[in-house]
């Protein structure tokens, strides 16, 4: 989770994570770390004065963090070993004190150019520890999405009523009113510019609309964080993929999982063994996500390393993996093959039989015409047409309009 923080903290908060919160407490337990250490120092040399702490130890301790590899505790370790070594070897040849503090600053100064260039992840590669994880029983709950019989209820689980938003004087939304229901697959098109990916941002608490509702399954969510709206059972995925380049894909998906041991800080420091165990069934629920989406890549090497359809498998799977009832695909064929809209579109068919919301922002006219479901077409923010998505497909006016088809 803090690794995600550290990468992409709007991800993060997409999947649920309440970053703020995290981010003050990770602040306020840093600041007590360096007092605690300040305090003893102070206390040992009954002495401080801020000369005492000049570039040389900035220099210093940003070349452990390179060396080590940034969020790598033994490559830091090792990397700190080397550094305070460092001087006392120079010490001891007869080069002299004034020339060996010369020294020990061009070898600072080569060795985090040489790592950042050559090396950019330090010493030591981080260790993947979910290569080595035993399967958890956990695999068993998620082996097929649609395995529950086909729900019926179309309840609304969640609608915009009457949302505007402006930037200035665009109107990116104006007047929209929409009802995303249980067991229904509704599609948002329109050319570019619509106002597609705002409604989305409005409806998921990344944006704040200026007038209207939304509301979750007859609860006025309007105004809440994204963090809160993903706790009452809505995740989105983003055009642009949005995943936590560090990490694998187990790492991924695994960061989006609810309740997990280590979350709190007080799980981490009062059980930490019990919190080292848990990570094995983390680790398994995140592989059955990854076999619902039909992930077949390694899943232990960095993300950064996969393909563009793999990763969007793997930002689909940590959608999945934050338990929603609501699910927000925002354009999930874009710059894929034949082979992955074939996926998607079985993915997509799955979800909303086992009793999901699924509402697909797509620009792919042949995907949208294969889905059962039903369809809004906006333009220029407002909603201009609505109705199936046979319907909608069949009006041959909208689509030269407003796609640019003749």
């Amino acid at each position: 989770m803090l690794k995600g923080l550290r990468d992409d903290p709007a991800a993060t908060r997409a999947v649920g994570v309440p970053v703020f919160r995290y981010q003050v407490s990770i602040f306020a337990l840093s600041g007590g770390v360096a007092g605690l250490v300040g305090s003893v120092w102070a206390a040992y040399f009954a002495f401080i004065t801020p000369s005492a702490f000049g570039l040389d130890q900035t220099i210093f301790i940003a070349a452990i963090v390179v060396l080590g590899g940034m969020g790598n505790m033994w490559g830091s370790v090792l990397a700190a070993l080397a550094l305070v070594a460092l001087p006392q070897v120079l010490r001891s040849l007869a080069i002299g004190v004034d020339h060996s503090a010369e020294i020990q600053q061009i070898v600072y100064g080569l060795a985090l150019v040489s790592f950042m260039v050559f090396r950019p992840h330090g010493l030591l590669r981080e260790r993947i520890a979910e290569r080595h994880a035993a399967p958890s029983p956990c695999r068993l709950v998620a082996t097929d999405v649609a395995a529950e019989a086909p729900v019926v209820d179309a309840r609304p689980l969640l609608e915009a009523r009457r949302l505007s938003k402006a930037f200035g004087g665009v109107r990116a939304l104006d007047d929209v009113s929409i009802a995303l229901r249980a067991g229904t697959i509704t599609a948002l098109i329109g050319p570019n510019g619509a106002g597609k990916t705002t409604l989305f941002n409005v409806l998921t608490g990344d944006l704040s609309g200026d007038h209207g509702t939304v509301w979750r399954d007859g609860r006025d969510v309007t105004g809440m964080r994204s963090d809160q709206i993903v706790e009452l059972g809505v995740a989105r995925s983003f055009q642009d993929v949005r995943l936590f380049g560090s990490m694998s894909a187990h790492g991924n998906v695994a960061v989006a999982l609810r309740r997990q041991t280590g979350a709190t800080l007080r799980s981490l420091f009062v059980h930490p063994v019990r919190t080292f165990r848990a990570q094995r069934a983390v680790i398994g629920q995140a592989d059955a996500m990854l076999d619902v989406v039909g992930f077949d890549a390694d899943r232990s090497i960095a993300v950064t390393e996969l393909g563009y359809g793999e990763r969007k498998l793997v930002a689909l799977a940590g959608v999945l993996a934050a338990g929603p009832e609501v699910v927000l695909l925002d354009e999930p064929s874009s710059g894929t093959d034949a082979v992955w809209v074939e996926r998607v579109l079985g993915i997509i068919r799955d979800l909303a039989a086992s009793g999901k919301a699924v509402c697909i922002v797509e620009h792919n006219l042949d995907l949208i015409r294969r889905l059962d479901g039903v369809a809004y077409f906006l333009d220029e923010g407002r909603i201009i047409a609505s109705g199936s998505v046979a319907e909608l497909m069949g009006e041959r006016r909208l689509l030269e309009s407003y796609l640019g088809l003749s």
